[in-house]
């Protein structure tokens, strides 16, 4: 596999695709592969299917990849399993859309990230992507997979199993009712049809309020809350985390899935899937993990978190925001024969908010973009920049007031000591600050690249700036 390098001047994704594709690197996948996520990528890159640059860069990697699970070589100990697909779409086709009551048949793109999900697998056959990110655009079904995919972790992946946890979260109590109706409705519906029943009856699997539970295996999936924080002594086997993005809730976020990934190292074949639509504060948690798997795609050669997947469903561009014929980049539905009245409502909606000054909502959450700037930001970044001075505003440090302050790292941000001296100048009271931070490496793989990556800092060009 030639090495790729897509942040390289004047390379893009399509560039790249067409160059190997010249070359025959994907021949054999072409001819070999029938499946949907394969077909789905290559329809992305060919155009076929319109889709936004985060959707391409995943499509590119997952041909990628398999070229190198095809060359077998010790880099790369990943394989595909089409049989591992088919076992997930055939669940999915008897599991019901809540609203529906029914099965519905899916989109290629939903077929194609279950299959991602489930058919990339470890040499021990485990699932390969121990994380993963579905972002897109509000009621575009992401509830659907997320049911099919926790129905599918208890019912089948758990069924020989004892003793698991699984858990549906969302940030607070009111939304994890809502979600796990859902679920309740899924699971109800699927002990009424035969095969599945038997596994009820012969589990006796019950489901209630707050949860599904096992009297025979033990196996339980719990409705969970942000606000609750209580994930210490859990190691779920899967778990989802819903509105990941969540602008109310970033502290608890970031803290509670450290505390869910690190209880679920000593589960095998653990799944943690984060789905949301975009936020309008850009600090989010999710957004960060992100822009890091947008950079790592890019970088392909580096094979780096090559267990993590990342599909994005968004517009490329807010200029966007006035080309609908383009919004399926963030609403994948509207590739839908029956959802032509969508994009009406949609540009309804778009027009309303214009006129109410709030455009900025409609491209948040119906085009899936995140804000650069939350409203109420306390400085512009123009304001912090020409604050920068290269010397000292007076002669010396040394006997001077000074306010010491101390932001200690909770999880995986920066630690550091800002220095604060009041002075005058020109009979006006200012300001002068200095600091000190340190960067830590342990969320990162110790791997000063990704953490760089994961903060959008160039912490290496920083210190050699002092």
């Amino acid at each position: 596999m030639d090495k790729i390098d897509l942040t390289k001047k004047g390379m893009t994704v399509e560039k790249a695709y067409k160059i190997q594709k010249e070359k025959g690197t994907y021949d054999v996948i072409f001819k070999d592969y029938k499946d949907p996520a394969t077909k789905y990528a290559f329809a992305t890159l060919e155009g076929v299917e319109q889709a936004g640059e985060m959707v391409k860069l995943d499509s590119f990697r997952h041909l990628n990849d398999l070229v190198r699970s095809l060359e077998n070589t010790e880099e790369f100990k990943y394989h595909y399993s089409l049989d591992n697909c088919r076992k997930i779409l055939n669940f999915a086709a008897i599991c019901p859309d809540v609203n529906e009551g029914k099965p519905l048949p899916l989109m290629l793109w939903q077929r194609s990230f279950l299959c991602k999900l489930i058919g990339w697998r470890n040499e021990d056959d485990t699932k390969r992507y121990a994380k993963a990110i579905l972002s897109i655009a509000r009621t575009n079904g992401k509830t659907y997979l997320s049911n099919i995919l926790v129905a599918y972790a208890y019912l089948i992946e758990a069924d020989k199993l004892s003793n698991q946890d699984m858990a549906y979260i969302a940030p607070v109590s009111a939304q994890t009712d809502k979600g796990f109706r859902y679920i309740r409705t899924t699971f109800n519906y699927l002990k009424q049809i035969g095969a599945i029943e038997k596994i009820f009856r012969k589990k006796k699997i019950r489901v209630v309020d707050d949860k599904v539970a096992s009297f025979v295996n033990e196996n339980k999936l719990m409705k969970l809350s942000q606000e609750s924080g209580q994930f210490d002594s859990y190691h779920l086997l899967f778990a989802i985390n819903d509105e990941a993005g969540d602008a109310d809730h970033l502290g608890k976020i970031k803290t509670n899935n450290g505390k869910i990934t690190s209880g679920q190292v000593q589960t095998p074949n653990h799944q943690f899937l984060q789905i949301s639509t975009a936020y309008p504060d850009s600090n989010s948690y999710l957004y960060q993990d992100e822009k890091l798997l947008k950079e790592i795609m890019e970088r392909d050669y580096e094979r780096l978190l090559d267990d993590y997947l990342c599909v994005v469903y968004e517009q490329d561009s807010i200029e966007e925001t006035n080309s609908p014929g383009t919004w399926v980049k963030s609403n994948p539905v509207l590739g839908l024969k029956s959802k032509k009245g969508m994009l009406q409502s949609l540009i309804s909606e778009r027009d309303t908010f214009i006129s109410q000054g709030k455009i900025a909502e409609f491209q948040n959450k119906n085009l899936n973009l995140w804000l650069q700037t939350k409203a109420n930001t306390y400085l512009d970044l123009d304001d912090i920049e020409n604050a920068i001075v290269q010397n000292l505003p007076f002669d010396a440090i040394k006997k001077r007031e000074v306010y010491v302050g101390w932001d200690l790292s909770h999880f995986s941000d920066d630690t550091s000591i800002p220095l604060v001296f009041p002075y005058i100048e020109n009979n006006v009271g200012k300001f002068f600050i200095l600091q000190h931070s340190w960067v830590p490496l342990a969320r990162a793989q110790n791997n000063v690249t990704i953490k760089e990556r994961m903060d959008g800092i160039n912490y290496r060009e920083a210190e050699k700036l002092g």
